[in-house]
């Protein structure tokens, strides 16, 4: 029997339609925005993780900066002030190190410092202290950072001369100074001081010389109140009788002067003389030493 022969070869063109893919734009279409709602999402996963590592980084650094500008329990440090160190200031190492202070009652350590009517311990003390040094400019740029008042503090402009800037000094040699100037003028050392320095304080009425040790007195007093030193000292048995002597061989956390006195030596400019700079018609001018 041929009857298969008499039915022609017939497909179900929907059934076939069904399994091929289909020219439907439909499909396409579907398919397309699941593609773009993945990739968004994808997209959406990356700009958030890139965003919380740069805010972490952003904290770290703050906190960062924080540890390392202020000393521990989160104050600032009472070697400098609150605004932070001027920028002038800037390239100097905040590192304090511990450092072997020994002062003994006697001078045993002999110390150039404390011997009397000797050039050599006047000349010791004035490169010690760089008051002769002269002055520190501070630009305009750096006045604010600097706790500088620009409506009331002196400003030299005269470029001639090479003097432009607010005219500084750094509080470690200016208290140094003063701590100097008591010494001149304890009653041991004063005839030796009115001996050489005999021009210097004829110029100068008794009563500004007794100013002078009285504002370097209140100064180191607020000073020294300021930084309170907490380190102890002990003390040690002097003879059988009971009597006590401190041990001032002892340990304590310094910051390098020798770098601040060497950046004062090396960046001062001499004090000018009377007339090279003056006040301009409405700076702020007074009367008297303040």
């Amino acid at each position: 029997m041929a009857a298969s022969s008499d039915y022609p070869e017939s497909k179900d063109e929907s059934s076939t339609a069904r399994l091929l893919p289909s020219d439907d734009s439909s499909y396409d279409s579907e398919t397309l925005e699941r593609s773009r709602l993945n990739s968004w999402s994808t997209t959406r996963w990356i700009i958030l993780l890139i965003i919380s590592v740069l805010s972490t980084n952003v904290i770290s650094i703050v906190l960062t900066y924080q540890l390392t500008h202020h000393s521990h329990g989160g104050s600032q440090s009472v070697s400098e002030p609150p605004i932070d160190v001027a920028p002038l200031l800037r390239s100097l190492s905040r590192e304090a190190k511990p450092t072997r202070v020994n002062t003994p009652f006697y001078n045993r350590e002999k110390s150039i410092y404390r011997e009397h009517e000797s050039p050599s311990t006047e000349a010791a003390w004035l490169e010690l202290t760089q008051i002769h040094a002269g002055l520190l400019l501070v630009s305009k740029e750096d006045a604010e950072d600097s706790g500088i008042d620009q409506e009331t503090h002196a400003y030299f402009d005269n470029p001639e001369k090479g003097l432009v800037g607010y005219p500084v000094l750094i509080e470690a040699t200016h208290q140094l100074h003063c701590l100097n100037l008591l010494r001149r003028y304890s009653y041991f050392n004063f005839n030796y001081t009115s001996e050489t320095e005999h021009v210097a304080l004829s110029g100068t009425t008794e009563y500004y010389q007794k100013l002078h040790v009285d504002h370097c007195v209140e100064y180191l007093r607020y000073r020294l109140m300021c930084t309170a030193d907490v380190g102890i000292v002990p003390f040690v048995w002097a003879g059988k009788s009971g009597k006590l002597t401190a041990d001032m061989d002892r340990m304590h956390t310094c910051r390098d002067y020798e770098a601040v006195r060497q950046f004062v030596k090396q960046n001062s400019i001499p004090r000018p003389t009377n007339g090279e700079v003056k006040p301009k018609p409405g700076d702020h001018v007074v009367d008297d030493y303040i």
